[in-house]
C-alpha cells in the first residue's frame, strides 16, 4: 500500500474516532463546553444545520452531474442512431423510414419481435421515437451477438 493510501486510511480512522467521541458526549457536556467558550448553542446549531444542508445539496448536485455525464457518455457510445440523433430527426416520416429499415434485420418468423396494434390510430411522434430507440438497441445487441 502506498503512503497516500495509508494516510487516507489513517485519516478515515481518525474521523471515525472523532465522530464516535462526539456521539458519546452527553448534551449537558456539550452545552457546558459551549458556555465555557462563550458560544451561543442555538446559533452554533443553526450554523451546523446550514453547513450540513449545503453539503447535502452539493453532494446531490455532484451525483446529478455524474448521472448526466454517464447518460451523455452512453449516448455517445451507442453505435448507429442513438437517442440524440432520433431527437434531431425532423419528421415522423424519417423515423418511420428508419424503423422500416431496422425491421428488415429481423425475419418475419422471429416470434420474439412483436408490435402492438393501435386500433387503427396513428402512432404519436413520441411513440415512434420510442419504438425507434428500442429497435436501435435490439439491432445493436444483435450485431454484438447477444
Amino acid at each position: 500500500m502506498n503512503d497516500q493510501a495509508e494516510n487516507r486510511k489513517k485519516l478515515i480512522a481518525l474521523l471515525d474516532a472523532a465522530s464516535d467521541a462526539v456521539m458519546e458526549t452527553s448534551d449537558q457536556d456539550i452545552l457546558a463546553e459551549a458556555k465555557l467558550r462563550h458560544e451561543n448553542p442555538a446559533a452554533r446549531a443553526a450554523h451546523l444545520r446550514k453547513a450540513i444542508s449545503a453539503s447535502i445539496a452539493n453532494a446531490k448536485r455532484q451525483r446529478l452531474a455524474s448521472a448526466r455525464a454517464a447518460i451523455d457518455g452512453a449516448r455517445e457510445d451507442a453505435s448507429g442512431i442513438g437517442s440524440y440523433a432520433i431527437q434531431r430527426m425532423r419528421s415522423i416520416t424519417q423515423m418511420q423510414e428508419r424503423i422500416a429499415e431496422l425491421l428488415k434485420q429481423f425475419p418475419p418468423q422471429d416470434s420474439r419481435l412483436t408490435l402492438a396494434f393501435r386500433n387503427g390510430e396513428e402512432m404519436t411522434q413520441e411513440d415512434t421515437a420510442s419504438l425507434l430507440e428500442d429497435l436501435e438497441a435490439l439491432a445493436r445487441m444483435k450485431s454484438k451477438g447477444s
